[in-house]
């Protein structure tokens, strides 16, 4: 939405990142005329447009239209992709075209194919992450298909190593150092604020995956293209070995793996439709409860109040760049049209004009704030503080981290991106 608006007040994008998103909240926008509405309509449209390919996908693999009814209503009322749809809307987008490109490449249409690839090239990197290895694993069945029974087994086992070391070349801090299971690391940290069906839905479709998996490995003869290809990119999703953090790969991993994950369906056709249909009838009688904006969404009353306050701030106006949490960055940025970042910078580039809204723990132990001289700090609210990024880094910064004071580590961001 900021992108959006700034393209209409100062006909260019707030930042210059391209993606797919971008172009088709400027149309919507420009026929409605409200960013909000504009917003939760293409949003609607995703989930919508995304339940009608799953089902397409259903269909034409299984050529049986109750099963294919079942698995489109199990999607519906996936209450990840409920959640998925709301929160991550670009994400989506890119979702809808790589479910395009599964369906070209059953089809074997390849110049169709190349136009959807690029629609995941320009919606989110880790679409195009999961395209790039569909795509890689799909031909490589082709071309190897000769010999495919015997690497099936050995493939489906040594992509985790792979990843494994590619992880630890690449992005050495996402690791962990030790095994955890995305869904047991999911239902144990959010166990709060999700509810039993969501619960019972991660579990069944990380039960539903193993299944697969272990079939693939033990008979490899029963798996064409789709199979073999689809399997290797949820495995790339369940990484068990990536550091659990909401804010890092393994979260959004995890979401996508969720949201496509019941696809494997498609191949239990031999199962009666009927079954699926009562057991997705089910799911939605209580997935609608599944998205509570208490729960779920930004506390937005509260960053309103911020946004306020920091608008009457004649050092704000004046300001080169702010520094803020997630969520609380991208607010203040659609409702000022101000650069807000939601990561650290270097000293290098805190200059006297570079500002930092400083979250307080509640119970903020040691006090942080008798650090700095009153005058520097300017209090917006019992929560939230005002200070130069300098003061920051310099007097703040060094204490927190030499206490462990970084409970709260995602609300006052330090890490330089």
């Amino acid at each position: 939405m900021a992108q959006t608006k700034s393209w209409f007040e100062h006909g260019a994008l707030h930042s210059p990142r391209i993606n797919i998103v971008y172009p088709i909240l400027i149309v919507f926008q420009f026929i409605i005329g409200d960013y909000l509405l504009s917003y939760k309509i293409v949003t609607i449209l995703s989930y919508s447009s995304f339940i009608v390919l799953i089902f397409y996908f259903s269909y034409f693999k299984s050529k049986n239209l109750i099963w294919s009814i079942g698995v489109g209503l199990i999607m519906l009322f996936n209450p990840q992709l409920i959640y998925f749809a709301s929160q991550f809307t670009k994400n989506l987008i890119g979702l809808n075209f790589f479910l395009l490109l599964l369906i070209m490449m059953e089809k074997r249409k390849v110049t169709w194919g190349v136009i959807v690839f690029m629609g995941c090239v320009l919606s989110h990197k880790l679409i195009l992450a999961l395209a790039v290895i569909y795509v890689l694993a799909f031909l490589s069945y082709s071309i190897f298909k000769k010999y495919f029974e015997k690497g099936a087994s050995i493939s489906l086992v040594a992509l985790p190593i792979v990843a494994y070391f590619l992880i630890l070349i690449l992005l050495p801090s996402q690791l962990s150092e030790s095994f955890q299971l995305p869904v047991i690391s999911f239902i144990d940290s959010h166990h709060d604020v999700i509810n039993l069906i969501w619960k019972i839905y991660v579990v069944g479709a990380s039960f539903l995956f193993i299944f697969r998996l272990g079939k693939g490995i033990f008979f490899p003869k029963q798996l064409d293209h789709f199979q073999y290809s689809f399997l290797i990119v949820l495995s790339v999703l369940f990484l068990p070995f990536l550091k659990w953090d909401a804010l890092e790969y393994s979260f959004r991993f995890w979401m996508v793996f969720g949201v496509i994950s019941p696809l494997l369906l498609v191949e239990l056709r031999k199962m009666y439709g009927v079954l699926l249909i009562g057991i997705s009838v089910l799911i939605g009688l209580f997935s609608f409860s599944t998205y509570q904006p208490k729960l779920h969404d930004p506390p937005y009353k509260k960053y309103s109040f911020l946004s306020s306050s920091l608008a009457k701030i004649e050092e704000i106006e004046n300001s080169e760049l702010l520094i803020a949490h997630k969520s609380l960055a991208e607010f203040i940025s659609y409702q000022l049209g101000i650069d807000v970042l939601p990561w650290g910078i270097s000293r290098e580039e805190a200059t006297n004009k570079v500002y930092r809204l400083v979250y307080i723990p509640p119970h903020n132990k040691i006090g942080f704030l008798s650090i700095i001289e009153d005058y520097k700090i300017k209090r917006l609210s019992a929560e939230y503080v005002l200070l130069k990024e300098m003061d920051w880094l310099e007097n703040i910064k060094p204490v927190l981290l030499k206490e462990n004071e970084y409970e709260e580590t995602w609300k006052n961001p330090y890490l330089i991106r």
